[in-house]
């Protein structure tokens, strides 16, 4: 059975303003600043992270008005033919004087035998933002991830760099996952187990 666990993550933090600086912002949650940690961040002001979500409709939960606070289940572990979506969030974006914001985010997604795929450039948004900077984005260029039956089992790691160039600053992120067998092969690997350790009494 695939192993879940709810995240609230940063769509439940508050991005706030220091009274001091305008500049020093930082995730909220339940009033209380939160610290940074592999998937989630705030440098200089900039805010962003990550999730590898297990939720088919996290399209439709994001996709609702901006007092809705959606939840998203985060994978821990991913049975071979299972899919789950890489979803990058940011906020606070440095903003042009022509009005514009400039956030891009490199994707590497390494798996349990080292080999690697990479995305490097990939558009989070660019323009003119939807509202005001404080809220959180979600970054374009959403990427799905399906454990292929040939794709090797254990650990695969996703870092994701993301950049507000505007800002000239760079946040790295990583987020992790643990590609299982499904339950026929794993009744199959039982059974096929089972055959050796009889045969070799």
């Amino acid at each position: 059975m695939k192993t879940l666990y709810t995240l609230l993550l940063i769509l439940t933090f508050t991005f706030v303003a220091s009274a001091s600086a305008d500049d020093h912002r930082e995730w909220l949650q339940g009033g209380v600043p939160a610290a940074n940690s592999d998937a989630s961040k705030t440098i200089d002001g900039f805010g962003a992270s990550v999730i590898v979500s297990a939720d088919p409709d996290w399209e439709s939960k994001w996709d609702t008005p901006s007092e809705v606070v959606p939840t998203f289940s985060a994978v821990q572990n991913l049975k071979r033919g299972e899919q789950a979506t890489i979803l990058v969030f940011f906020a606070n974006p440095a903003v042009a004087a022509d009005g514009t914001v400039d956030v891009t985010y490199d994707l590497k997604i390494t798996g349990p035998d080292k080999k690697v795929t990479e995305n490097r450039g990939l558009k989070a948004i660019t323009g003119t933002l939807p509202g005001p900077p404080t809220n959180i984005y979600l970054a374009g260029n959403v990427i799905g991830f399906i454990g292929e039956p040939a794709d090797p089992l254990g650990e695969w790691v996703v870092d994701v760099v993301v950049h507000d160039n505007h800002r000239h600053v760079s946040i790295p992120l990583r987020a992790k996952f643990i590609l299982t067998l499904t339950g026929d092969e794993l009744n199959a690997y039982g059974v096929k187990r089972g055959r050796v350790t009889l045969l070799g009494r």
